[in-house]
């Protein structure tokens, strides 16, 4: 049926193509690969912020949560539309429109309450936020509008229907995309935790946190390149796919990890959230796209940006160790290259694993300390050896302690025989055997090179060859009937992986 004003409105939830407008021009940001572009310096701080063992999630689906639809839908209109006007709570960083809100719009379920609306016959973007129509009258907390036809950003400090400035609409994962096989633009995640600041293209921030280890509104993130996706299903790998090679930008404070999307027919909810809660924060890297801004006002992107040039490293020898780099992009490990704008001044540490030793540098970093700067002039290749640590000779002592089988009587002298045997490979230095005996019992005698003190006798044994045993026996005497213990122990100098046959304990029965 015809609208009495001749329009033609188009109403839907997600899956009708946009392909009537572009998502901004094709040299927009939001349009651009990142995925040969540095990692930022404080990616792993960024990382830890949101959280490294924290999964991915999407916060769109096909089913409902909590009563209504998953994600943020969109709202097509065509045919010069009646527009309204809508008083907003933060108007001075608000259009003032008026907004081109159908009689029955779609809104976001949930307290967020985006409104999105295309007018397809002048491309023209319209964002919502907090939402809300009283009395007849429309009101919003805010709202924004973006010529899809252009680059130009808002004001500086000016926030959209997103607290970092930036249009929802383009950062949406949409069901003609699934349908088409691939996204082609970068998506839109939420964190808890953003820093009161932003940067280009994000044009607005929503905190009071000034950690610079706690990342900005605007900061892209991209899936490492060598995360492999190839066990996931179709719809999954299309996302990840779109992670690696577009990224995704921060745009608002809210659960960590949490993706956008429009909500549509066309997602298995259950598939998707059980695979990208897998997909990890340590996944992922923060992106200095820096070089590609032609202006803080615009979010054009240089046709030429910097020349990146790979730096690699491997790791030699018969130890084991770690490999990182300042700025961030190598920890190897896992990430033994990375790019790097040329001439950057890039600083490689070298860390060994217990039980290795860090020998030195070889290829481009050849003849460096560690740490080692280089200059990346071009493509280049350092290595790092690394040694088993000489290994220390090891001894394995074990500690007997023996008494007579006859009864032993009150006042009546007895005697322990102490042993220690070296069963390791190699020598024991500076050996020790110490004898505790019980406090009621007296020494009678011991041999030569024991000591008595405290109810303890200490007998040097000097070196025990391997296979060696060496005795000593103590003539004690008892002075109280009763049940007794005494412990026999052996130390030595020489490293002995083995102490739990060290020690031995007897007991006797005095009658």
């Amino acid at each position: 049926m015809k609208h009495a004003f001749g329009l033609l409105l188009l109403l839907l939830f997600a899956g009708q193509a946009l392909a009537a407008c572009p998502m901004f021009p094709a040299d927009n940001v939001w349009n651009t690969p990142i995925a040969q572009l540095p990692v930022d310096t404080r990616s792993n701080a960024y990382v830890a912020s949101i959280g490294a063992t924290a999964g991915l999630h999407p916060d769109f689906g096909s089913g409902t949560w909590d009563g209504g639809p998953i994600g943020i839908p969109y709202n097509i209109v065509s045919g010069s539309p009646p527009k309204v006007p809508v008083t907003f709570d933060y108007a001075g960083e608000s259009d003032s429109g008026p907004y081109p809100i159908p009689s029955s719009p779609v809104l976001e379920y949930g307290s967020d309450h985006h409104l999105l609306i295309v007018d397809q016959d002048d491309c023209t973007l319209y964002e919502m936020w907090d939402t809300r129509q009283e009395n007849g009258a429309w009101h919003a907390g805010s709202g924004a509008i973006f010529n899809l036809r252009s680059n130009m950003l808002r004001p500086a400090g000016w926030t959209s229907s997103d607290a970092a400035g930036l249009p929802v609409l383009p950062g949406l994962a949409r069901c003609e995309e699934l349908e088409a096989g691939a996204i082609h633009h970068a998506l839109r995640f939420t964190a808890q935790r953003t820093q009161r600041k932003f940067i280009w293209p994000a044009r607005h921030y929503a905190s009071s946190i000034t950690d610079l280890n706690v990342p900005p509104m605007g900061q892209r993130f991209r899936l490492k390149a060598g995360f492999d996706i190839s066990t996931y299903s179709p719809q999954t790998q299309i996302i990840l796919t779109a992670l690696k090679t577009y990224g995704m930008f921060l745009a608002d404070n809210g659960s960590n990890w949490y993706l956008s999307g429009a909500p549509g027919a066309c997602w298995n909810d259950d598939t998707l959230v059980s695979e990208l809660r897998t997909v990890k924060g340590s996944a992922f890297e923060a992106v200095d796209e820096s070089s590609l801004m032609v202006s803080a006002d615009s979010g054009q992107v240089k046709t030429t940006t910097p020349a990146l040039v790979t730096l690699t490293v491997s790791r030699l020898g018969d130890g084991s160790g770690n490999v990182a780099s300042t700025p961030a992009g190598i920890d190897c490990g896992t990430a033994c290259a990375a790019h790097f704008y040329a001439g950057a001044a890039v600083t490689l540490t070298a860390t060994p694993a217990a039980g290795s030793t860090f020998s030195g540098w070889g290829g481009a970093c050849s003849g460096m300390t560690s740490p080692a700067t280089l200059i990346l002039a071009g493509e280049s290749v350092c290595s790092a050896t690394f040694g088993a640590a000489p290994t220390s000779p090891l001894a394995d002592l074990a500690t007997g302690l023996a008494q007579p089988s006859s009864p032993v009587r009150k006042n009546q002298k007895f005697n322990y025989t102490a042993a220690a045997k070296n069963q390791g490979p190699a020598p024991a230095a500076t050996v020790s055997l110490t004898v505790t005996l019980p406090a009621s019992f007296t020494l009678v005698s011991a041999p030569a090179g024991c000591t008595y003190a405290q109810s303890t006798v200490k007998c040097s044994l000097n070196t025990l060859a391997s296979g060696q045993v060496k005795m000593r026996t103590l003539w004690v005497k008892p002075t109280v009937k009763g049940s007794f213990s005494a412990t026999a122990r052996t130390t030595s100098v020489t490293p002995d992986p083995n102490t739990g046959n060290n020690t031995a304990t007897l007991t006797t029965v005095v009658y």
